[in-house]
């Protein structure tokens, strides 16, 4: 009798871990929102290494990645000016699935994503 309660505590303690560590996070998200939030609604404007495109429908524009600013400059010449843009990175962006939330929003790569985005 003793083993079982013993047991259920231990999986209890478990639980409830993960509950806070799952609460923490959320909180961690939602400062990490409410920030990049902030900044976007006091900047209200693109990265400056964006080439915007003509249409203003999301539906019908695309959005290309590219790594650096020569990679950008060719994606820029190639690309037709209606319906593509192209946002060049600086070197490669944060590995997300091996890092915190409060890194990879305060990335300024992600940001520019975000922003270009428009999310």
């Amino acid at each position: 009798n003793f083993l079982r309660i013993k047991k259920k505590i231990f999986f209890l303690k478990k639980i409830l871990k993960k509950i806070f560590l799952s609460v923490k996070a959320q909180k961690t998200l939602k400062k990490a929102r409410e920030l990049i939030n902030k900044k976007t609604s006091i900047h209200k404007f693109l990265p400056l290494k964006l080439a915007d495109c003509s249409f203003n429908d999301p539906n019908l524009c695309e959005i290309y990645l590219v790594e650096g600013d020569s990679a950008g400059g060719t994606a820029k010449q190639g690309r037709e000016r209606k319906f593509q843009a192209v946002l060049p990175l600086r070197g490669k962006i944060l590995n997300v699935e091996k890092n915190i939330i409060n890194k990879i929003f305060s990335n300024e790569e992600i940001k520019n994503i975000i922003s270009a985005l428009g999310v």
